[in-house]
């Protein structure tokens, strides 16, 4: 291969130039000029051509032998080198220009280390800043390098906050599963992480925040202008979350702030979580389970223990946005009948409601679907019905439905989400008669979990960069 056959070449000049700068080191006690530095880096091979041709497993075998960092993320095609540069080689001088044939610019990071920062965008939208520790960062797409296609980072949008391409510093408020959250760092960032097990306060957050060019929340934190004015170095707000009801949206915008949150990623597991949750409720496992763990496990009634059949009942979808539509795909591996409800079409809700034998609301909270399921609605549904919410808590209200359950105006409710939320362990709700309250884990599956971290930590970095973010929440309808 083309890759292979270069290396022993490559290397034996790295070596040359290696030599040649320890010399200049040497000579230059107070570091040498910017020029022959410069020159030296002139002379070292350009790899383009050869990095074009090669695999991701032939890139690996080049970087190894120039002695780079390499880590290749395959699903977003994005690859990230780190390569070290001698500290006692950089000048605390002005910024030579930038080598010939080179994109970029020379810079200066702390403690004198000289870093090349060739700003370069990825499809993830990141970009590199002057880390300290003389390394060497570069990101950017496989595409986009085979291709040639090189770019320096835009300037931020008009109306938006001001834009410093340098090191940033990003507040996160919990502590987020997978490796994403090191692409930070990674990237010359700096980041500070909230390590507490309980969500952050509201005075911690402003204060923590304060500093702040990004912010990395979830749906605990509100985020809105008295924060967003208490913390005006923010930038850019990137929600761990398909919903960002916590966030202003209208709010953000007006400030020139950038509101990103993680969509898609989550369909599949929160639509298994609804579909669990109404066939727990539908054959009563929960109560199921009581009898045992409770020591009433007794001998077999014909008449004990008895739920409800899904194949032949029908089940009413509110919402069938990508989650809906998931659970739809379920219903039909279980022969039940859909009727799919929205804003735009489809059954209208008082007639879904009452030929439905199980509801599942799967809307955004916005001011039109607060309390949609409400003491009005609840009566419409048949006495024998099971509600399911996978949503938002507040689309049901929850006092209605508490007496609903208690006068058996519904047969049942099975909830991931609540209002309020958390739920008290001695609220009214959990005293209800059949009623499976689950705390809000529709999304809590590893990987999906793991995928959220690297879809917000992309809209973090790509707003740091100045780029459009990739998952970016428009701005509200006038």
């Amino acid at each position: 291969m083309v890759a292979k056959e270069r290396i022993a070449e490559l290397s034996s000049r790295r070596v040359e130039i290696d030599d040649a700068l320890a010399v200049l080191a040497e000579q230059r006690p107070d570091g040498p000029d910017p020029a022959e530095i410069e020159a030296m880096l002139d002379a070292i091979p350009d790899l383009r051509p050869t990095l074009r041709a090669a695999d991701p497993e032939e890139l690996a075998e080049i970087f190894e032998a120039f002695d780079v960092n390499v880590a290749y993320d395959k699903p977003n095609r994005t690859l990230t080198l780190a390569a070290t540069i001698t500290p006692e080689l950089v000048p605390e001088k002005q910024n030579p220009r930038p080598p010939r044939g080179q994109v970029g610019d020379f810079v200066y990071s702390g403690g004198g280390i000289r870093t090349r920062d060739l700003r370069v965008m990825s499809p993830t939208s990141y970009q590199t800043a002057p880390p300290r520790g003389g390394r060497m960062i570069l990101a950017h797409s496989l595409e986009m390098w085979r291709a040639g296609s090189w770019r320096r980072a835009k300037p931020a949008r008009t109306g938006s906050r001001a834009y410093d391409p340098g090191m940033a510093t990003v507040f996160v408020t919990r502590r987020y599963p997978g490796g994403a959250l090191a692409r930070i760092p990674a990237a010359g960032h700096t980041m500070d992480v909230w390590e507490e097990d309980q969500p952050i306060d509201r005075a911690t957050l402003l204060e923590r925040a304060r500093e702040a060019d990004a912010l990395l929340c979830t749906l605990t934190d509100t985020v809105d202008g008295e924060l967003l004015d208490a913390c005006p170095r923010i930038r850019t707000v990137a929600n761990y979350g398909v919903g960002y009801d916590n966030v202003d949206v209208a709010a953000a915008h007006a400030r020139g702030v950038a509101v990103g949150n993680t969509p898609d990623v989550l369909t599949d597991a929160t639509a298994d979580l609804a579909f669990a949750l109404l066939l727990a409720a539908a054959r009563r496992l929960p109560e199921s389970m009581a009898i045992v763990t409770e020591g009433r496990w007794g001998a077999f009634k014909p008449d004990g223990h008895l739920g409800r059949d899904l194949a032949g009942a029908t089940l009413g979808i509110v919402g069938a946005g990508r989650i809906g539509a998931a659970v739809a795909r379920r219903a039909a591996g279980f022969d039940m009948e859909v009727l799919e409800g929205t804003s735009r079409g489809g059954t209208p809700l008082p007639e879904l409601l009452e030929r439905s034998d199980f509801v599942s609301l799967h809307v955004p909270l916005t001011p039109a679907t607060r309390h949609l399921i409400d003491a009005a609605a609840l009566e419409r549904m048949k006495p024998t019905a099971i509600l399911v919410n996978t949503a938002r808590g507040p689309i049901v209200d929850t006092d209605a439905l508490i007496a609903a359950l208690h006068a058996g105006a519904i047969g049942g409710a099975a909830l991931d989400v609540t209002d309020p939320e958390p739920l008290p362990a001695d609220h009214p709700l959990l005293a209800a008669p059949n009623v499976l309250v689950l705390p809000h884990v529709g999304s809590a599956t590893t990987r999906t979990r793991g995928r959220m971290t690297e879809l917000a930590v992309g809209n973090v970095l790509a707003g740091l960069a100045g780029e459009p973010l990739p998952h970016a929440v428009p701005a509200p309808r006038a």
